[in-house]
């Protein structure tokens, strides 16, 4: 095989791998949850997400001048703040659970929180990505909003109910039907088709075909076993290796200082500014102190939605040394917080 072609492969396989690391995902979340939330996770939520998101990007506008031209975008201001203010439910879950603290009281208040976070997300990313069609020409942001009302149509008012049926139509206590469960699969890539022609990226088709699928022991549990497998032993492989080759260590050597300067004040900012403002909120809901520091640690978090973000930024042009520094920084973050929740 010529490495042009095993490169293809094994980029396709990558990518892949996110694409059924956000089903999976997609499924295990519970949007119902949303409505059950109390006035403290509403509450600290919020103030986790939109006053780091906020501060960020007010910061980013100042420091405009000496960005790289690419990321001083308004668009790729506004979700840089957006990443950074945001947890990410995926993420938190899958460390939490490796951690056993998805059980806890401040496991699930945390990852409440998040699931807020989330739901404002989606919007976000929607509205990068009408900024990133506006930027080309603006008649393509309208196109674009229309795409993905037509593709929010179709999930909730056609994919939804069929789910559901599905779901019902599977006796208790039986394995959902093999045809059905294949038909889900294909769904994934279907779906990931249909967003990425739009514009919305490839990981979000599969991700929203996860929120639609029902959770639970027959459809949801199914798909969850049957895809986590190949996901976790064959796929995700190749996307850490698709990301490792994006990663270059010696560009942060041969890049000027000037250039990373402001970048590395918007992460350090955003990152303080999120654990403080989590902790001030966490106490003015009388939060005992240490539940309260675990609370914020926990929101600091990050993982595989990041190393999607840099992959998203490289297609996006997104200077690359300044992408490989945003997410060597969150990692050693991440890496050091964990050490502390333990």
């Amino acid at each position: 095989m010529k490495p042009e072609a095993a490169q293809f492969l094994m980029n396709n396989l990558g990518v892949m791998g996110f694409m059924f690391f956000m089903f999976v995902y997609g499924v295990k979340m519970d949007p119902s949850l949303l409505k059950k939330s109390g006035k403290m996770h509403v509450s600290v939520g919020l103030a986790s997400i939109i006053v780091p998101t906020a501060i960020v990007f007010v910061l980013a506008l100042c420091l405009r001048k000496y960005m790289d031209k690419d990321l001083a975008t308004i668009s790729s201001m506004g979700i840089l703040a957006g990443y950074i203010g945001t947890t990410a439910f995926p993420v938190l879950f899958c460390i939490l659970k490796e951690l056993n603290l998805v059980n806890s009281d401040v496991g699930r208040l945390a990852l409440s929180t998040a699931l807020i976070g989330d739901a404002l997300g989606i919007f976000g990313v929607l509205a990068f990505e009408a900024g990133k069609q506006g930027e080309i020409k603006s008649e393509n942001s309208l196109w674009f909003m229309i795409s993905a009302v037509a593709v929010g149509i179709l999930l909730f008012c056609c994919i939804r109910p069929t789910m559901m049926w599905i779901s019902k139509k599977t006796p208790e206590g039986q394995e959902v039907d093999q045809s059905f469960v294949t038909a889900i699969i294909l769904g994934v890539f279907v779906m990931a088709f249909i967003t990425d022609m739009f514009g919305i990226t490839i990981v979000n088709g599969s991700f929203w075909l996860g929120l639609v699928t029902p959770d639970g022991p027959r459809l949801g549990a199914t798909m969850v076993q049957k895809t986590k497998t190949i996901m976790n032993e064959f796929l995700m492989p190749f996307s850490f290796i698709m990301v490792g080759q994006y990663f270059d260590f010696f560009a942060l050597r041969a890049s000027d200082w000037k250039t990373l300067q402001p970048l590395f004040l918007l992460i350090l900012t955003g990152y303080s500014t999120k654990f403080f403002i989590t902790w001030l909120a966490a106490m003015y809901w009388r939060m005992p102190f240490r539940d309260g520091l675990t609370l914020s640690l926990m929101m600091s978090l990050r993982g595989q939605c990041e190393l999607i973000m840099l992959v998203h930024f490289m297609d996006k042009r997104v200077s690359k040394f300044q992408s490989n520094f945003y997410i060597e920084f969150s990692s050693i973050i991440t890496f050091s917080t964990q050490k502390l929740i333990k």
